[in-house]
């Protein structure tokens, strides 16, 4: 057994920043947040649930939790007017106070230590987002120009979550993740050359991490071995079909394994 120590080197961890906020829009391809400065992150309700029985406590669970938070930016996408109650009524005239449309979001926020400034990153996915009013302060103009901030806070309708609660806010750790999995997803959110940027659902983004699950290969030294996990199926005894991202065909009787 090892004693606990505190405040090793490298492992005073903090997270900071955001950077990469991209705009889904439903009907629209996913778009740069250009000028997002902000994202706290507002978890309401998940607090502990008694329940009593002849007056004595029988359980303790938490109560439902609603995930919401507070944007802030220097500027936004023209996109965003029909999220914040924006209807254009003719070539640049904008009616307010219309009815907003949901939205996603996601984002990034940086994880250092006090030995590694870059130690990775985390993508926050936002589901089902509606936004409600915020106080815009238009002032005079001076020698000093101070760009106008903008703020919204929003709520969020949670998503389905296959074996778990429902939830809007999905969080992918570039520290634990397969590499090959999380550039998947990213490629999703961010776009190809080939393909548009999009919000992928909760149960898109758990399948594709599924599908670079753990690929387990026993070779037991006599010619035999055996093949284990997501994507393989056993066609009989000597023959098996692999559906994996680093397995490639060398020659009809070769194939070369590689880890990811």
């Amino acid at each position: 057994m090892t004693r606990i120590t505190w405040d090793a080197i490298g492992e005073r961890r903090y997270e900071s920043g955001v950077d990469r906020g991209v705009l889904y829009v439903e009907g629209l391809d996913g778009v740069a947040w250009n000028g997002l400065t902000q994202v706290a992150e507002k978890p309401s309700g998940g607090a502990p649930q008694p329940y009593y029985i002849d007056g004595q406590k029988f359980v303790h669970t938490s109560a439902a939790e609603d995930f919401a938070a507070t944007l802030g930016a220097l500027t936004y996408p023209d996109e965003f007017d029909a999220c914040d109650g924006y209807a254009e009524y003719n070539i640049g005239m904008y009616l307010t106070g219309q009815p907003r449309k949901q939205f996603g979001l996601s984002y990034r926020s940086m994880v250092a230590t006090d030995a590694n400034s870059g130690e990775g990153y985390k993508v926050h996915i936002v589901y089902g987002a509606l936004v409600s009013p915020a106080e815009r302060d238009h002032q005079t103009e001076t020698n000093a120009v101070t760009p106008m901030p903008f703020g919204w806070d929003i709520q969020t309708v949670p998503q389905a979550a296959a074996g778990f609660k429902p939830t809007a806010h999905v969080v992918l750790d570039s520290r634990l993740m397969k590499g090959l999995a999380l550039a998947a997803i990213e490629d999703i959110l961010y776009g190809t050359d080939s393909n548009a940027p999009r919000l992928p659902a909760v149960a898109e983004v758990s399948s594709t991490i599924d599908s670079f699950a753990d690929l387990k290969v026993t070779d037991y030294g006599d010619g035999s071995a055996t093949i284990d996990g997501i994507g393989v199926t056993v066609i009989d005894a000597n023959t098996y079909h692999i559906d994996w991202p680093s397995v490639v065909a060398l020659d009809a009787n070769t194939y070369q394994i590689s880890s990811l």
